[in-house]
């Protein structure tokens, strides 16, 4: 179960990384300052929670096994918090009506 919450973790990371660089060079022009605010936010969110889970993770021996259901919320949480407002912000987009 370890290495489930470690690749989780990394790709959390990873993708709040394309997601910054997207969202810094490539939407800058397309979203108001508000927006890109909020867009930010989702992505700052999505690697603490990356970078907790992965701290919880390579440490999970000084904690009880109710540890297990309390990654997985972060990881639900994560997914809820910051992926809707990324949705709610590009849905609607220029960039994204032409991708799809």
């Amino acid at each position: 179960m370890k290495n489930i919450f470690i690749k989780i973790a990394i790709l959390f990371a990873v993708s709040s990384i394309i997601l910054g660089a997207f969202g810094a060079h490539g939407l800058k022009d397309i979203l108001s300052p508000v927006q890109l605010n909020s867009f930010l936010t989702g992505i700052r969110y999505q690697m603490y929670h990356a970078l907790a889970i992965l701290i919880l993770t390579m440490n999970h021996k000084f904690f009880n096994k109710n540890l297990t259901i309390a990654l997985w919320m972060m990881v639900i949480g994560t997914i809820i918090f910051s992926f809707s407002i990324y949705y709610f912000l590009l849905k609607n987009t220029y960039l994204l009506m032409h991708l799809f």
